[in-house]
């Protein structure tokens, strides 16, 4: 009985030998297919901005780029990233001479097109007589219901963010009163949203600089520095303190407009700088900054929150403080404000794209676009 129980021990241990080599390799094996599949994710969207940006090239006003002022076709409708990341470039009428147009400037291979009924320059019309709304002088109460102004171009829509909730805007009355006072058409649509609020809420007893980093950058004097969001409480002058120990003093300072941003020079040389950003394990990039458009992935890195990453909602948001704003559906909570927002590249390597400074809830975020922030402040990416 003892020489069965050994062999049987025996064979088993056999067995288990063979075996465990061939479950690590097996697994092994998924970790590189999940590997590979998000690399290649990462690469099919990373090439669909490519392309998007390229068009915004070529759209280009005496060279300056943007997304919102540009010599854009009369027949372009607007662009997003779907689900499987191809460019999705809406027109109002496709046929074979549009296409060509298209493949001209871009490899047309992983691009959707797809009919709509407003073109985007229609859109960023009705969008700015709607933006005048929301920085009147409000009377009526329904008007200071107006907290912000944006396109989904998703629905080839101007949509209207209401200080509500959904159960207003389901009240037939109350959204007919305010498609009279706004004066809307069919392509604009309303969304509920909570009031923006500053991402750093400052109360009594808290340190005035307890906000985040957004990137290094370099003035026209060839000093270096970082960008961060002033809000309304750092101010041309005012000395920065990183910890307790000063860091240097704030140029020109300014919290709405553009952007809400200031360039603060750095005066201590205990600070170095660097593109490496923690815990995310990218780097940025030193020469390039990226337009996004709806439906891309954007990787933020707050003071409180830390690394999160999440989706695009609305690249051409207007709020009462900065009239041209990203909206993200990104986690950040108080303290947040300045952090820097990237977009493209791959894991290792992407290209800003934005500074936070408010959210409406702990899920939505909103950000200056860093080219805004670039040319108000008169900086350069370090």
């Amino acid at each position: 009985m003892k020489r069965l129980c050994s062999v049987l021990l025996l064979i088993v241990m056999i067995i288990s030998v063979g075996v465990m080599p061939r479950e690590n390799a097996t697994a092994d094996t998924q970790r590189e297919q999940m590997t590979q599949e998000k690399n290649n994710i990462e690469k099919r969207e990373d090439d669909a901005l490519y392309k998007y940006n390229t068009l915004l090239k070529c759209w280009a006003y005496d060279g300056v780029v943007s997304d919102t002022n540009a010599a854009f076709p009369a027949f372009y409708g607007g662009a997003y990233i779907d689900e499987e990341k191809n460019l999705v470039i809406q027109v109002t009428s496709l046929d074979e001479g549009i296409k060509k147009y298209f493949s001209d400037l871009i490899d047309i291979n992983n691009v959707r097109f797809e009919n709509v009924k407003y073109s985007y320059s229609e859109l960023l019309e009705e969008h700015s007589r709607i933006k005048k709304v929301l920085y009147k002088e409000k009377k009526n109460n329904l008007e200071k219901l107006v907290v912000g102004v944006g396109l989904k171009l998703v629905a080839n829509s101007v949509r209207v963010y209401l200080d509500c909730d959904n159960n207003m805007l389901e009240n037939k009355d109350f959204v007919r009163k305010m498609e009279e006072i706004l004066d809307v058409s069919d392509r604009i649509i309303f969304e509920a949203e909570e009031k923006i609020t500053p991402v750093d809420a400052l109360y009594p007893g808290d340190s005035i600089h307890y906000r985040s980093v957004g990137f290094w950058a370099v003035d026209n004097n060839g000093d270096y520095g970082i960008v961060t969001a002033p809000h309304h409480t750092i101010y041309s002058g005012s000395s920065v303190y990183v910890g307790g120990t000063c860091f240097g003093n704030a140029a020109t300072a300014y919290p709405e407009g553009n952007c809400d941003a200031v360039f603060v020079k750095c005066n201590n040389s205990n600070f170095l700088p660097t593109r490496y950003v923690p815990t995310a394990g990218f780097y940025l990039s030193s020469t390039d900054t990226i337009y996004v458009c709806e439906r891309t992935m954007v990787y933020k890195r707050g003071n409180t929150t830390g690394y999160t990453y999440g989706m695009v909602d609305d690249v051409c948001c207007a709020t009462p403080k900065v009239n041209d704003a990203v909206r993200a559906f990104l986690y950040v909570e108080s303290g947040d404000s300045g952090g820097i927002v990237a977009a493209g590249g791959n894991s290792y390597y992407r290209y800003a794209n934005g500074l936070i400074f408010g959210s409406s809830t702990n899920t939505v975020c909103y950000y200056s676009k860093v080219q805004n922030v670039l040319s108000t402040l008169g900086v350069s990416l370090y």
